[in-house]
């Protein structure tokens, strides 16, 4: 690991606690490849196996990239949000999965399925630490965990191996009122072929996919603002999720 890499994690977790933003990474720790912020990654977790990932489509075509989650664990539906945290957090509303197994390294979509033991629905709260997170190149975003500020983990069920995800109908309430809808996302098929190629990414890097690992297969709503709102509530037919903000 390079000095350069744990510089950058340093700031950057500098800036996640104290809510704070900059324009992009110093030049001279600013990773220009995906490997390069795979490692200010690795640095910010110093050894540590995260307790759950993201993962989704890069902005390369036909590639993925993955980030671990931060925070020390999934928080649980209903959660409060401070005042200032609501004012400077956005959501997004996500399908989660739940490992009930240990993932071989080179674990098989059919394997995935085998090691999945619930499906969830989630929040993803969404920070960047750069005051326009459209203005960076894509290995600052993934040096950044992808703006990942820590997830809430709603009700759910058993996994389902016929579930159709991509036809998932999806209700976001901002204070009991319909704000966002959605009835379309990736296929199962698609989404275990991610998984997949994270418990082989994931054991490269010497943290393999653990049973209780939590992971977020991608944005169904959002990113959207917290505020203005005392609650939001999300439900689909596997579960819902609810953040408040205390007045």
């Amino acid at each position: 690991m390079t000095a350069s890499a744990q510089e950058a994690a340093r700031l950057l977790s500098r800036l996640a606690a104290e809510g704070a933003t900059v324009h992009d990474l110093p030049e001279t720790i600013r990773p220009a490849s995906f490997a390069a912020a795979y490692a200010i990654q690795d640095a910010a977790l110093a050894g540590a196996a995260p307790y759950g990932w993201k993962v989704g489509p890069s902005n390369q075509p036909g590639t993925l990239a993955a980030a671990p989650l931060r925070g020390a664990a999934a928080l649980p539906s209903p959660h409060a949000l401070s005042a200032d945290d609501a004012a400077t957090l956005g959501v997004e509303v996500e399908v989660a999965v739940t490992l009930g197994a240990d993932l071989p390294t080179d674990a098989t979509p059919d394997q995935v399925a085998a090691g999945i033991v619930g499906i969830h629905l989630a929040y993803e709260l969404f920070r960047s630490r750069y005051a326009d997170r459209k203005a960076v190149a894509f290995p600052s975003l993934l040096a950044d965990h992808l703006s990942n500020a820590g997830i809430v983990l709603g009700s759910g069920q058993p996994f389902d191996p016929d579930l159709r995800l991509d036809t998932l109908e999806i209700e976001l309430l901002r204070d009991d009122a319909p704000v966002a809808t959605t009835a379309t996302g990736p296929t199962l098929d698609a989404v275990l072929a991610q998984l997949a190629w994270l418990a082989t990414h994931a054991a490269a890097r010497g943290i393999p996919l653990r049973a209780g690992t939590v992971i977020l297969t991608g944005a169904r709503i959002g990113p959207l603002p917290v505020t203005p709102a005392r609650q939001l509530q999300a439900n689909a037919a596997i579960g819902s999720v609810t953040l408040t903000i205390p007045s």
